[in-house]
């Protein structure tokens, strides 16, 4: 030999073993802090739009319309919309998040509509239930009576 250090197959071997098992060490507890973090940004986005649907009926005065948000608990989306037919945006949910219920806002099994009039209360008081599919963690979205406080918590109403 030249003599000249190299590593062996098996030194390399050992090392690729080692990586591979920290970075599955470190994989596990960034994947669930990414599908956390999307439930709370996804119960975020969903008070955000109704606050705002809300300011828009404050805001924008209409004795013909109402300013809605449409609940489609099967398809785990929401439409924003003024009126019955004029949808303003529709909301998917981010994949792995659930809209497990909306309780209050109509008989309704899968549409549940949520109106502000035009002083911005809501005609209907509820909550709607997000669901992570992997952690099983939840979030409530609530919607006070008479005041129209809009809040997110991790506890239920």
């Amino acid at each position: 030999m030249s003599g000249k250090s190299a590593f062996t197959l098996v030194e390399i071997i050992i090392v690729l073993a080692i990586a591979g098992i920290l970075a599955v060490i470190i994989a596990l507890p960034v994947a669930k802090a990414y599908h956390r973090q999307a439930l709370y940004i996804a119960a975020r986005q969903l008070e955000a739009d109704i606050l705002e649907q809300q300011q828009a009926a404050i805001s924008q005065p209409d004795a013909g319309n109402t300013y809605q948000l449409l609940l489609d608990v099967e398809r785990d989306r929401y439409i924003l919309r003024l009126g019955a037919f004029t949808v303003i945006k529709r909301v998917p949910l981010p994949p792995g998040v659930d809209m497990e219920e909306a309780s209050g806002f109509g008989p309704n099994l899968s549409n549940k509509l949520l109106e502000f009039n035009y002083n911005g209360i809501p005609r209907q008081s509820g909550h709607i239930t997000l669901r992570d599919r992997n952690s099983d963690q939840r979030y409530y979205v609530i919607i006070t009576p008479v005041t129209g406080r809009v809040r997110t918590s991790r506890t239920p109403p």
